[in-house]
């Protein structure tokens, strides 16, 4: 059966060299068949089910370790060919196609992609053009980057990642475990054990690696077993009256101590035990102890979860 190949709406550019060709339309009888002859316009041609995206060798090369190997004398020596055969129409699309295949020295076969994956691919290495990566293409653009050892998109995408990660922290820890980024690894970390529980229930979870899931749970355990009543400071100057009437600090201790609670918002309740107080004096004296407490321990008594990414004990590292 002839399949009907088309030409790539994106990248197949008149001067091109490199054919690349997905397996599913490789037929043993195609192989080395041709003429391996130039016409002066290139010799690349890449081929994505019946999609050819015709490109050149030199920039692939330039941009890719890994086209660059795969257009190298040895590899290319011994690479096979796509042979389409001709439509009795010498007119036809097709016949055009074949001619275009015909002179291309580089039919290069893609094993398991889609054609609007190797686009992604292409657009990325080419100059002219600007691709906005978001949380719908980052993923893909790691995994192309990483197996086609294209540093560019793979250094793009970890600055979205360092930029964007406190949108997703759990989406961002599972790639910068994947594509070893220890910084973007560390501070996602924290947003993790701030609420482990809750990111526990998260499909996404179950793709970190056991390790990575024990280290969590075991920061959020030593943040929650180092709160207690004794290491607060005594509320010495606090009235009777006013103390009476906030008495549930312990209670906001031993919420700071349940697994299931949000440590960030725990410390923030802390900081506002005196809110309500009748006294001014009172509240300020609450407020300024509390705070200095706080700041001893965490840094600051400004608590943000991008403040407590620096807090030791508030993140894991990659391995």
């Amino acid at each position: 059966m002839t399949i009907a190949y088309k030409r790539s709406n994106t990248h197949y550019y008149d001067d091109g060299d490199v054919a690349l060709i997905c397996p599913s339309n490789y037929d043993d009888r195609d192989r080395n068949n041709g003429d391996n002859g130039g016409n002066g316009d290139g010799d690349v041609a890449l081929v994505c089910l019946s999609t050819i995206f015709k490109v050149h060798s030199t920039v692939l090369r330039l941009a890719s370790a890994y086209f660059n190997t795969r257009f190298s004398p040895t590899w290319s020596s011994e690479s096979r060919r796509l042979l389409i055969e001709k439509d009795k129409n010498e007119d036809s699309e097709l016949t055009s196609i074949a001619m275009d295949l015909k002179y291309c020295k580089h039919h290069a076969f893609i094993d398991n992609e889609e054609e609007d994956d190797i686009a992604l691919l292409i657009a990325f290495i080419y100059p002219i053009e600007h691709i906005v990566i978001t949380w719908d293409n980052v993923n893909d653009i790691l995994r192309l980057a990483d197996k086609y050892l294209i540093n560019k998109a793979l250094q793009t995408a970890a600055d979205f990642l360092m930029s964007s990660y406190s949108e997703k922290p759990l989406t961002s820890l599972r790639l910068a475990e994947t594509y070893n980024f220890p910084k973007i690894f560390k501070q996602s970390s924290t947003h993790i054990i701030d609420n482990v529980c809750a990111y526990k229930e998260h499909p996404e979870f179950g793709y970190l690696s056991d390790r990575t899931r024990r280290k969590l749970f075991q920061a959020r355990l030593e943040l929650s077993e180092g709160v207690t009543k004794s290491s607060f400071p005594t509320l010495s100057y606090i009235c009777s009256s006013c103390y009476n009437r906030n008495a549930d600090l312990d209670a906001f201790v031993q919420k700071l101590r349940e697994p299931t609670s949000i440590f960030s918002v725990g410390l923030q309740n802390i900081l506002k035990f005196g809110d309500n107080m009748t006294h001014t004096e009172c509240m300020r004296q609450a407020r300024s102890i509390l705070g200095k407490f706080i700041a001893s321990h965490y840094g600051t008594a400004c608590l943000t979860l991008a403040t407590l990414e620096s807090v030791e004990g508030f993140s894991i590292e990659l391995d």
